[in-house]
């Protein structure tokens, strides 16, 4: 067995080495990506969801001028009147970047045993005049019949231990009446009890309830009991809160009359503010800009949002950033939360919103739509609250929702991994495929360099036999060894021939070194294809009879002639015919035919062959005999000189000729190398050579 040297064990440990650590990068780029997929994933639904936050109170921001300029500190010293309502709209109007939000401002005063009476602020004279419940508030008109109780007989409504409403109501809805305490039975009678607590109005949250999802300050405080100070909301205003009925969308606004030691005769102890917004200004002006706000341009986001609102049959589209927009119910969005209220994340139709709590900084640096006197609310000044209406327990509010366009945050994670990871390997291919690119051509340089080696042997070789005869037929001639006349001539005769050999084999060289730099000019001619196998036959009529070969010559009768460069094409015929001889073996015999053959892909062609019977070459080494320098290794194991470019410079010389040469071969059994020439055309070959 033949071990590798040294330096080929080197070697081959050096590209083991590589490929170990392709493989070793390989194995940590794809852990590596994972992980960057996982926290890229994270960092974007954090980010998204920091957004979402932002646009939500961007929104309570937008409402909060509106909310504060209905309720003004000039109101604390007495009772609001209508004409104070009117004037605070008024001077929210002038300030406000979207003053046709407000679609139509009433105030509902309720009176005891009858519904009241509703005023509608007139746009023309800026004053409240009488109207008539419209149709589409009906609903909202019963649901404050029946909290309007709460603010005239507030013992009548009991909290729980915390001072809250029942934990399973909803915002906006109305508690069970309790039993008036007078009314009991037991030990003391009647006004044995203790007075009962006043809770919070249905919708609101105590201010000091543990259970609430940002601290003691968050929301507006509930009304206080008879006689104490109502002075709760952010601006020292007599604030109980704001509600939205998100149906018709309007704001609702209870307000306390100053006077609360007792029911007042023939009113109601609260009066009802009703502020109808306007949807199309919403959804046209207000909503796309806190879109491009909090998340970019819509064309240039990739995200798309959407303001929804969710029944038991469908999903209500209020507002989309992308007019395309689809999302089937129960399929989850990347971000969702409800646009008034507690801030909750909705994790699916049907389940228990998680409470969630708003991220660092989320928080929009108070309000840019301008409060009193066009200036921006100060930065210490909270937005509003403001509380849902509901009607039922499976009500489900206006709903912010975010969803990546490609279908998911996780999908476009996702498809960026495979990309990015399918980019990585390719880059790693590359590299493995540069690896196999370098240890190739170093092997071929290697091999090259051993080929260059042999032929520099082997012309060192071929010009050692004629010079070493050259040299001693001089030096006997220089001896006076030599002395008569003809046996001078006849070493002046084998002087000659071996200087011609050196010089054909010099001839050869530069002619290949011309070949291979393109830069041999070759002088086409019609040629007679008889007179070209004569010719060559001539100059090698020597090396045949010393070599005792038999040569059989068939030429086919009026062959067309064929354009070539005569010197040039003898010299590609000559070379054939020297193999021929030289690797002919025991059997001497050398066959030289001429025919017009035609073919589909090459058309009318002229093939010469030139035969021999000798040692044949083996099919794995058809392919590199044309290779320059080499030779293959039955010829070199029989000793058989050469310099390895007789083939490659005919090979050479006959494509430049626009020919080509082929080659049938077993071992044993001889070869056969064909010249395929086309035929001149008919006006070449009237200056025929």
């Amino acid at each position: 067995m033949k071990f590798p040297s040294f330096e080929n064990a080197k070697w081959y440990a050096l590209v083991g080495c590589l490929a170990a650590v392709l493989a070793l990068l390989a194995v940590l780029q794809y852990e590596s990506s994972k992980q960057v997929r996982k926290a890229t994933a994270e960092q974007m639904l954090t980010h998204l969801e920091g957004s979402v936050a932002n646009m939500r109170q961007g929104l309570e921001s937008e409402l909060t001028p509106l909310c504060r300029e209905l309720q003004p500190q000039e109101m604390e010293s007495r009772e609001p009147s209508l004409p104070d309502y009117a004037r605070g709209f008024e001077r929210w109007r002038r300030a406000a970047a979207h003053p046709g939000l407000v679609s139509t401002v009433y105030v509902w005063e309720p009176a005891d045993n009858q519904s009241g009476h509703l005023f509608r602020l007139d746009s023309q004279s800026d004053e409240f005049r009488p109207t008539d419940w419209p149709v589409n508030l009906a609903q909202l008109r019963q649901k404050l019949q029946g909290l309007t109780p709460i603010f005239d007989n507030p013992g009548a409504y009991a909290p729980d231990q915390k001072g809250s409403q029942d934990p399973n109501s909803r915002p906006g809805d109305m508690p069970p009446p309790r039993p008036d305490p007078s009314s009991r039975s037991g030990p003391g009678g009647r006004g044995d009890a203790p007075p009962p607590d006043f809770g919070p109005p249905p919708g609101f949250d105590h201010p000091n309830d543990p259970d609430r999802p940002h601290g003691p300050s968050e929301y507006p405080a509930p009304a206080p009991p008879p006689g104490a100070s109502n002075r709760h909301s952010p601006d020292g205003g007599s604030s109980l809160g704001w509600m939205i009925d998100e149906n018709v969308s309007v704001l609702v606004h209870p307000v306390l009359a100053r006077d609360q030691r007792g029911p007042r005769k023939g009113r109601s102890n609260v009066t009802w503010i009703l502020v109808a917004l306007d949807l199309d200004i919403l959804r046209s002006h207000i909503l796309p800009e806190l879109v491009q706000r909090y998340f970019g341009s819509a064309d240039l986001s990739p995200y798309e949002i959407a303001v929804v609102q969710e029944n038991e049959s469908d999903r209500v589209v209020i507002y989309s950033s992308d007019p395309a927009f689809r999302l089937p119910i129960g399929m989850i969005p990347d971000a969702a939360v409800n646009l008034f209220g507690r801030p909750v994340a909705i994790v699916g139709r049907g389940q228990i919103p998680i409470q969630v709590a708003l991220p660092p900084g989320s928080r929009p640096p108070g309000n840019t739509t301008g409060g009193r006197g066009g200036s921006s609310e100060p930065p210490e000044q909270e937005p509003f609250k403001i509380e849902p209406i509901h009607y039922h327990p499976e009500d489900r509010g206006w709903e912010l929702i975010a969803k990546h366009r490609k279908g998911s945050v996780e999908a476009a994670v996702a498809s960026l991994y495979h990309r990015n990871l399918a980019f990585n390997f390719c880059v790693l291919l590359v590299l493995a495929a540069t690896m196999a690119m370098i240890g190739l051509n170093s092997r071929r340089a290697r091999r090259l360099a051993q080929l260059q080696m042999d032929f520099v042997a082997s012309v060192s070789h071929e010009l050692r036999t004629p010079l070493t005869g050259i040299v001693s037929a001089a030096q006997n001639i220089a001896d006076g060894i030599v002395e008569d006349k003809e046996r001078v001539a006849r070493y002046g005769t084998a002087i000659l021939s071996q200087a011609q050999q050196l010089t054909e084999l010099v001839e050869q060289i530069l002619l290949f070194s011309a070949a291979e730099k393109d830069s041999h000019r070759y002088h086409l001619q019609a040629v007679s294809v008889e007179k070209l196998i004569d010719s060559v036959l001539s100059s090698a009529a020597s090396l045949i009879r010393s070599s005792g070969v038999t040569v059989e010559r068939q030429v086919q009768a009026n062959l067309p002639c064929v354009r070539v460069d005569f010197n040039a094409f003898s010299q590609c015929l000559l070379n054939l015919v020297v193999n021929a001889v030289k690797y002919g073996g025991e059997r001497r015999w050398l066959g030289i035919t001429a025919s017009e053959e035609e073919s589909r892909e090459h058309g009318r062609e002229i093939a010469i062959a030139v035969e021999d019977r000798g040692i044949g070459i083996e099919k794995n080494n058809l392919k590199r005999i044309f290779e320059p320098f080499y030779r293959t290794p039955v010829a070199t194991a029989a000793q058989i000189h050469g310099t390895g470019l007789g083939l490659p410079l005919a090979k050479s010389i006959a494509e430049a000729m626009g020919g080509r040469l082929t080659v049938k071969s077993a071992p044993q059994e001889g070869s056969t190398f064909t010249v395929h020439l086309p035929v001149a055309s008919q006006r070449a070959a009237e200056n025929v050579m």
